[in-house]
């Protein structure tokens, strides 16, 4: 029993916090708010394609999606803007370079007062955040295994040579 003991608290304090922690188990995820934008006349969308500096990226592909179609195709232009025309009101998915946003698309007369009128999107999502844990794989794990067997197994020869060593009465 103190052998299981022992690596049961081995295990959990060397996989606990990664396995917690892991965003295979999480389950809140941060998700980016939809905006709103304003169609113009003919349901053209504006919009333009920043990098993570704000800086403006030329002649980057864009699609915009209805659910998992794709309804229209476009490049950026050398200031990093783009149009796209034929759309309707409803929920776009935009992608353009690694980045991908989800906005809601109101017709001019429907849209409301915080619509915007010119959608921007982060094109460049490789962005590395201080609190990233990488997803534990099965090699973590079995390390962690590992490790929780041999302390255990050395908490235990640990215990039992002090029962051995103990002096007995005469």
């Amino acid at each position: 029993m103190k052998l299981f003991t022992h690596t049961s608290l081995c295990f959990a304090l060397l996989a606990g916090p990664a396995l917690a922690d892991s965003p295979t188990t999480s389950s809140k995820r941060q998700t980016a708010p939809v905006r709103n934008v304003e169609l113009q006349t003919g349901g053209l969308m504006k919009g333009v394609a920043l990098n993570t500096a704000a800086k403006p990226l030329a002649n980057q592909k864009v699609e915009v999606l209805f659910g998992q179609h794709v309804v229209a195709r476009t490049i950026t232009g050398k200031d990093g803007r783009f149009a796209v025309k034929g759309l309707r009101g409803g929920m776009h998915t935009v992608r353009v370079g690694s980045g991908t946003d989800t906005y809601r698309l109101w017709s001019t007369k429907t849209a409301p007062p915080n619509a915007l009128k010119v959608a921007a999107i982060n094109a460049d999502r490789n962005v590395v955040r201080g609190q990233y844990i990488p997803p534990v794989g099965l090699e973590t794990v079995a390390v962690a295994i590992g490790a929780g067997l041999i302390g255990g197994i050395i908490g235990y020869q640990v215990n039992d040579d002090d029962r051995r060593s103990s002096p007995s009465s005469p």
